[in-house]
């Protein structure tokens, strides 16, 4: 069994559901399992890392775990919930972990950094016998996705550090590299920062929301520092993601 955490998010949902298609027996971590849609023959449990005794039920018998924390920045001076997630999945005896960290994975001294450091030291710690993987990755291409909708009406958007280029991820990368690390343990003590093919700044990735012959995407003042503005016609076509395979190049092992 393996038990995917965060498993409706835009990394989690996508481990689920190639996992499942490979056939691998697969659990699904949600708060709320009553309305997680899945694949047939996912088994949806109930698991909060803000709530340690849930987890048991949900890591029991699992071999296998994807561990990923949404836990905000300042609502705790630890990162709490990736710790109760490495200490769940210790106590259920679970051998094979991925962990889902940030790109450079706490190697800074700020506070961020020394966050993450906690968080991947609870997973590399020799002591728990895991067979471990991190991931690092940046950006993520489906953040461009929440503005598509105001994009296309021709409605403006403010983001932070507009002008910081960075190569962003897709989700589906992250997941297959995740299902080979749990299914064959091939990645086992891997370290890999992730990146998609070509780095581009937030009003470029602005710009690829959409499918729009010379799209105006561009800096606008006020709002948030470094805000975008895009302006769309009515017809300006679908929505696009990427949904390739493993880009090139996506993997920096170290």
């Amino acid at each position: 069994m393996i038990l995917v955490t965060g498993a409706t998010g835009h990394v989690g949902s996508e481990l689920v559901r190639r996992l499942a298609a490979a056939g691998e027996p697969v659990r699904a971590m949600t708060r709320r399992p009553g309305r997680a849609r899945l694949p047939a023959g996912v088994e949806a449990v109930y698991g909060d890392a803000a709530d340690p005794v849930s987890l048991d039920a949900a890591f029991a018998g699992a071999h296998g775990a994807f561990l990923m924390s949404a836990q905000a920045i300042g609502t705790a001076p630890e990162p709490t919930h990736d710790l109760a997630l490495a200490a769940g999945a210790a106590r259920a005896g679970v051998h094979r972990v991925v962990k889902r960290s940030t790109l450079d994975g706490g190697t800074g001294d700020d506070p961020i950094a020394r966050r993450q450091r906690t968080a991947e030291a609870a997973v590399t710690d020799p002591a728990r016998g895991f067979a471990w993987t991190l991931l690092r990755p940046g950006r993520f291409m489906s953040n461009a996705l929440q503005w598509a909708d105001r994009l296309r009406t021709g409605d403006e958007v403010a983001t932070p550090f507009a002008d910081r280029a960075a190569a962003s991820v897709d989700p589906a990368d992250l997941a297959q590299i995740a299902a080979l690390s749990l299914t064959t343990g091939e990645h086992a003590g891997a370290v890999h920062e992730l990146s998609g093919p070509q780095s581009l700044t937030p009003a470029a990735d602005g710009g690829e929301a959409a499918w729009v012959p010379g799209p105006d995407v561009h800096r606008v003042g006020g709002g948030a520092p470094g805000g975008v503005s895009g302006r769309w016609g009515p017809d300006s076509g679908r929505v696009r993601q990427s949904t390739a395979g493993l880009s090139p190049g996506c993997c920096t092992p170290r």
